[in-house]
């Protein structure tokens, strides 16, 4: 069942004293029950301009923003705040507020004029900060946070407000590697457990690939949905992400940048290890080529030994030598360079 839908949505912008400007047009996506949703697409597309408008931030140009049936635009401030929950980019400035204070902020639809919280309240406030893995954060200073124990806390705030649908506006943009992965994962898990709805706009394709059960792939035409594998192997990323020399590599699901005048090298190698030597020979202006195909090539690398200790044997111009690591091999390999760490034979 769809809790978030568009139907010929337009979003963009309507000045006063000029004419409107259309971001994207036609729109109809949903969103359904229990899913985690990743909005990728190139800067400038209107990511940010969508999410704003699915929360009722923003008016639409045309057409409507439907939740559980209902016109977001045509809801008052405290409704639709019962339905959608909203974490944005921007860093929020909590002043003293500890966490519990302000995960406690997300009860404020369900409570009277004077902000007043039941025991009710109280029990929904605990479970979030509990259901992001942030019990040993409830009574410290939001300012003190790290920027990944804040998006933490913005995550448990959105969860205490008991909406079935939770919009996120780049919550990754300024972490690092590991909180991302940790944010992304626990959105997904969220998303299982509780069945609501999540929306994640990010620029990180590869979490996205990795995690998300749908994908909105948007460009500057329209959006297309599917499933990560789907629109890796239809070559939709690649149509909307390609541009200026940056291609989409469907075997890696990655982005690699097109280089010319490759000199070919064979290679003979299985398992982890092929698969980095791959890379890195790659990397400094090869076009590797399996054994099969590499008839008439002048070099030739074969791994030997085992993962643990593998021995690269590069052969050319009737010249062997054996390298302990993949830092020698590319030290012989490189223009202008060599490397005395080499054994020859």
């Amino acid at each position: 069942m769809a809790t978030l839908e568009t139907k010929s949505l337009t979003i963009g912008y309507a000045p006063r004293s000029a004419a409107p400007y259309v971001v994207a047009h036609n729109l109809n996506v949903s969103l359904a029950e229990g899913e985690l949703i990743c909005l990728l697409g190139p800067n400038g597309v209107g990511k940010s301009t969508l999410m704003r408008t699915l929360a009722g931030m923003h008016p639409p140009l045309g057409g409507h923003a439907l939740l559980a049936g209902e016109d977001v635009g045509k809801m008052t401030v405290r409704a639709r705040s019962r339905r959608v929950g909203v974490v944005l980019t921007d860093r929020v400035d909590a002043g003293h507020l500890d966490v519990r204070t302000l995960v406690g902020l997300g009860r404020h639809p369900y409570t009277d004029w004077i902000g007043r919280l039941r025991a009710s309240d109280h029990a929904r406030i605990t479970w979030a900060i509990q259901a992001v893995g942030a019990t040993e954060l409830a009574d410290r200073p939001v300012n003190e946070l790290s920027d990944g124990e804040r998006q933490k806390a913005m995550i448990a705030r959105a969860l205490a407000q008991d909406t079935d649908v939770i919009l996120l506006d780049e919550p990754t943009a300024f972490l690092d590697l590991p909180r991302r992965v940790e944010i992304v994962t626990l959105l997904l898990r969220l998303a299982h457990e509780t069945g609501k709805s999540i929306l994640l706009s990010t620029h990180d394709l590869d979490l996205a690939v990795r995690n998300a059960d749908r994908i909105w792939l948007m460009s500057e035409s329209r959006i297309e949905v599917g499933v990560p594998e789907s629109l890796v192997l239809n070559g939709a990323f690649g149509r909307v992400f390609e541009r200026d020399g940056i291609l989409f590599d469907q075997q890696a699901g990655a982005f690699t940048v097109a280089r010319e005048h490759l000199t070919p090298i064979v290679l003979q190698a299985t398992g982890l290890v092929g698969a980095w030597t791959t890379r890195a020979l790659e990397r400094i202006g090869f076009e590797v080529r399996p054994p099969a195909t590499g008839e008439g090539t002048d070099a030739r690398v074969v791994v030997e030994g085992d993962e643990h200790r593998p021995i690269w044997r590069l052969t050319r111009s009737r010249r062997e030598d054996l390298f302990e690591s993949l830092d020698s091999l590319l030290g012989c390999l490189s223009p202008g360079r060599s490397d005395p760490t080499s054994k020859k034979t």
